[in-house]
């Protein structure tokens, strides 16, 4: 027989037999039971007055829940497309990743086709992490299984890689390296020949490298007198101005071809430039600027 008791502490609601359920009706319909398991259904819960902590749930026991669209996002009519709200929680200690230490967060990525991704390569087995904004302008992060290559991208073109064996290769760095190929007496070196020049910040008309960024560019120059016994004072200026950065410097000693070098890190601004100024002397060229040369390169 089903019975209602109470104790000083306990209500209790027994339905008597084997497999009985314990119902709850409400104007004659069936809202809620309790199974002779143990288990607790219900038509309907309302989410917003739950409180404390909910126990462990197995998900594999949930129904209805919404399916994942094609790009892994749930179709959830309560968000905007693709539209995570506050952010994405990455739960450390999660052991469903093989082998991975489970004391660490992790995010993984993983893909075995580029088919629907226009802005990867034809390459297979990539993961990308990718960063974009309503303008269409997008930032990457891909490794590529197939060369063990990352790489990093903005507006969609690869900018810094790091190759299997740690090498980090950044091929977009301003740099160039100019020499002369002719002798030339006092004033502003005229660089007439270019071994590179990344960027094209240095500019053949005007003889000068321009820095596109701020920023610490490093700064080498190497030459020698033009068959003449005098004092070498040769100067890298900042827009035309003198500045005592790096200033090679050899007294007359006697020889008719004696040579002045040096380097150094200048601290340049956006769009300042710099140039090479015979102070006193002459500078000597040869082919292809064999005997002089003068490269910047930006550090960071």
């Amino acid at each position: 027989m089903s019975t209602i008791k109470s104790s000083d502490e306990h209500l209790t609601l027994n339905a008597d037999g084997s497999s009985k359920d314990i119902k709850f009706q409400a104007n004659g319909v069936e809202k809620a039971s309790i199974s002779s398991a143990g288990a607790f259904t219900s038509t309907s819960i309302d989410a917003t007055k739950l409180t404390g902590n909910l126990p462990a749930i197995n998900g594999a026991s949930l129904t209805n829940l919404p399916s994942a669209t094609a790009d892994g996002f749930f179709a959830t009519s309560g968000l905007s497309s693709k539209d995570l709200g506050q952010g994405l929680h990455i739960k450390t200690g999660d052991s469903g990743l093989g082998s991975v230490n489970s004391n660490f967060g992790q995010l993984v990525i993983e893909g075995n086709t580029t088919a629907g991704i226009s802005i990867l390569t034809s390459t297979t087995h990539e993961g990308v992490l990718a960063f974009s904004d309503s303008g269409g302008h997008r930032g990457l992060v891909r490794y590529t299984h197939d060369s063990d290559k990352m790489s990093f991208a903005t507006a969609d073109v690869d900018r810094m890689f790091i190759d299997s064996n740690g090498y980090l290769t950044v091929p977009n760095q301003p740099s160039c390296s100019v020499s002369r190929s002719s002798g030339q007496g006092s004033g502003s070196i005229e660089w007439n020949y270019v071994n590179y020049n990344t960027g094209n910040h240095f500019s053949t008309s005007t003889h000068r490298f321009t820095a596109p960024i701020a920023g610490k560019y490093l700064v080498n120059l190497f030459g020698m007198s033009n068959s003449s016994n005098t004092t070498m004072d040769i100067e890298v200026r900042i827009n035309g101005n003198g500045n005592n950065i790096l200033v090679p410097y050899e007294n007359a000693n006697g020889a008719t071809l004696h040579q002045v070098s040096g380097s150094n890190i200048f601290g340049l601004s956006a769009n300042d430039y710099l140039t090479v100024h015979v102070n006193s002397g002459s500078w000597y060229g040869g082919t292809a600027g064999r005997h002089n040369g003068f490269s910047v390169h930006l550090l960071g």
